[in-house]
């Protein structure tokens, strides 16, 4: 069973955060997490969710089969012979094979979160544009997620590796190393 850690990064603005919030979701993989805290317009304290979006990818991959044999029936319907007409069916298959892997990406979604530490998150952020991300990760990708965060100039709190839920409220040394940045 894999080990996960988790970092937590603060950056100073919300386009930072999510700029890395998107290369940090391709490092993290598909079992990691990636959440973004920014304050939000109406007192709150809003968490973006970076998450697969492998929407409609289903029917790219059948339409890529459909054109491969579209072509091989019009290919033989045409007397082009069979070595022909098996290319396009292969072209086809291969389409529907490599097209949805290739347009899989990522969504953001949003939440706010409620309770102290999210209030108190929020005083934090609050009148600023800085944003913190928490990345859960396998242990073995930290040295890239690290490297990520310092190349969009982000600044890593500390390890945070007891906490490894997407819990609603950031943990509580998230908003005490903001509160000790906010001085």
């Amino acid at each position: 069973m894999p080990t996960f850690g988790a970092s937590i990064a603060t950056f100073h603005s919300h386009d930072q955060a999510m700029v890395a919030a998107e290369k940090l979701y391709e490092i993290a993989g598909r079992r990691g997490v990636v959440s973004v805290l920014l304050a939000d317009h109406e007192a709150g304290v809003l968490k973006l969710s970076v998450l697969p979006d492998n929407r409609g990818l289903s029917s790219v991959a059948i339409g890529g089969a459909a054109l491969g044999v579209i072509g091989f029936v019009g290919l033989m319907a045409l007397g082009a012979g069979w070595v022909l007409s098996l290319i396009a069916l292969a072209w086809g298959v291969a389409l529907a094979a490599m097209l949805p892997a290739w347009l899989t990406g990522s969504t953001s979604i949003a939440r706010r979160l409620r309770g102290l530490d999210a209030r108190r998150c929020y005083e934090m952020l609050a009148g600023t544009d800085r944003a913190v991300v928490v990345v859960v990760a396998r242990v073995e990708r930290q040295h890239a997620i690290e490297a990520v965060i310092a190349a969009n100039h982000g600044s890593l709190m500390e390890d945070v590796s007891p906490w490894l839920t997407t819990a609603t409220q950031p943990p509580t040394s998230v908003t005490d190393e903001l509160q000790r940045g906010a001085h």
